[in-house]
């Protein structure tokens, strides 16, 4: 890729991006985090841009997207609130070590400590359940941090980084030289992921026994073809992991068992379903919170023309 020079750090991080090979992120925008988005929209030919309903869905999809495409996902969020709603899928991330790039826009570099409005300090809050992190402070910084987040989340164990940008940073201009990282010192395994022929169905599964029965009598031939909430068994996961399972492997039939609870739990994604015309086939068992007994009816859900199961 030509390197730039001269340009703000809201467009370097973008350029940065797609010299890791990103081409699809999962987000929500908010005020700390505009100037990014409108340099995104000049470059949404190359880089889509799924606009989730939350925040959550948007970290839970990122990592599905990652198990079926087979390389790093992409999330973004603003500062405050958004940023904190992340931490769920931040912690699944990481007991389930799947590699996913958690973007945060932070205020600027000069009030952290002040108590500013939607000041958050998201390096310490996910130090406990992230494998890397870093706060961006200077648009020369965005390049080599981003290096880094894609060599650390896929090297190694997988697992989630985060990098936290400060408004100022996003604004200031430099000039613009990108390096792949291909080794550090005392850390250079073999990556994980390879390409495979996905032939059969992807599952997903929220969490109960419509993932306890997904796993003990559906017949998996090949890798990932399960998403699941393996460790943390976070309620809400499915629906998200299904979006971006679809988006990760767009030819493949993706399948959803889920239950009452965690169907509702993020129960506003099927608008984001919906508007991207994801054909995600969805079966929820009818009418059930406490996990006590399998057995029960599966009720039809229809999100789409293409999103249908029969009962």
């Amino acid at each position: 890729m030509e390197q730039l020079k001269t340009i703000t750090g809201a467009e370097t991080l973008l350029l940065s991006l797609m010299e890791e090979n990103a081409d699809t992120i999962f987000g929500y925008p908010g005020g700390a985090m505009m100037l990014i988005y409108d340099k995104l929209y000049d470059k949404n030919h190359v880089l889509k841009h799924i606009l989730v309903r939350h925040k959550q869905g948007a970290a839970h999809a990122a990592q599905a997207y990652a198990l079926v495409a087979g390389k790093a996902g992409v999330c973004f969020a603003t500062s405050g609130p958004g940023s904190t709603n992340l931490i769920t899928g931040i912690t699944n991330a990481n007991l389930d070590s799947i590699p996913v790039v958690f973007i945060t826009a932070q205020v600027p570099s000069d009030l952290p400590g002040t108590d500013a409005f939607r000041e958050t300090d998201m390096v310490s809050l996910s130090m406990p359940v992230i494998k890397w992190n870093y706060q961006v402070t200077r648009a020369e910084e965005i390049p080599n941090a981003i290096a880094k987040t894609f060599f650390f989340a896929t090297t190694g164990r997988p697992g989630p980084v985060l990098i936290d940008i400060t408004k100022d940073a996003q604004l200031q201009e430099s000039n613009y030289h990108y390096e792949k990282i291909k080794s550090i010192r005392l850390n250079n395994p073999k990556p994980k992921f390879k390409e495979s022929d996905l032939r059969d169905a992807i599952i997903v599964t929220d969490v109960g026994q419509n993932q306890m029965l997904a796993v003990l009598y559906y017949q998996f031939k090949d890798s990932n073809t399960l998403i699941t909430s393996g460790k943390l068994g976070t309620m809400g996961f499915g629906l998200p992991a299904a979006m971006g399972a679809q988006v990760g492997q767009p030819d493949k039939t993706v399948v959803l068992f889920t239950g009452d609870g965690g169907f509702q739990m993020t129960a506003q994604e099927p608008g984001t379903i919906f508007q991207y015309s994801l054909p995600v086939k969805i079966e929820k068992e009818a009418n059930v919170y406490p996990m006590i007994y399998p057995g029960r009816a599966v009720d039809e859900i229809v999100l789409n023309d293409e999103s249908r199961v029969t009962k």
